[in-house]
This record gives C-alpha cells, structure tokens and sequence, in this order.
C-alpha cells in the first residue's frame, strides 16, 4: 500500500521555512521520486550475503597463493642467509 504524498502541503511547509518557490518545489520532487521509486530497487539482505559470500570466495582464490608463495620465498630467503 503506497501513501499519496501531500505535495501542495510539502511546498507550503518549506516556504514557511524559508526555502524559495524553485527550492521548495525541487524538494518535494525529489522527495517524491523517491517516494515512487520501486522496491525492486532496494538491496535485500540476503543478496547482500550472497555478495559477500562471493566476494569471500574471490578473496581467498587470490590471497590463499599469495600468501603460500610469500611463505615459500621467505623460507628460501632464510636458506640462503
């Protein structure tokens, strides 16, 4: 269930305010495109997990190497000292 949005009472408020006309009505636009924006765009938590799930994975491809190969060249740097 979507609330309409008193646009007219919007404008009013912020004049009182101090805003201009220009100021006001770009502020209640504003506000009302993000009133109407869609919930199809809003981020879930679960796609966040499967984000960091993924973003795990990716890290431990390229880190677990790097670091056996950081162990490997200084266990040889200590041999040849």
């Amino acid at each position: 269930m979507q609330m309409v949005m008193d646009t007219h009472r919007v404008v009013k408020r912020l004049k009182e305010a101090g805003f201009t006309d220009i100021q006001a009505e770009v502020v209640t636009d504003v506000l009302r495109d993000s009133r109407e924006a869609g919930l199809e765009s809003l981020v879930t938590k679960s796609f966040l997990k499967a984000e960091m799930a993924d973003f795990k994975a990716d890290l431990l491809k390229w880190l677990l190497p790097m670091m056996i190969g950081q162990v490997a060249l200084t266990a040889t740097l200590v041999k040849l000292l």
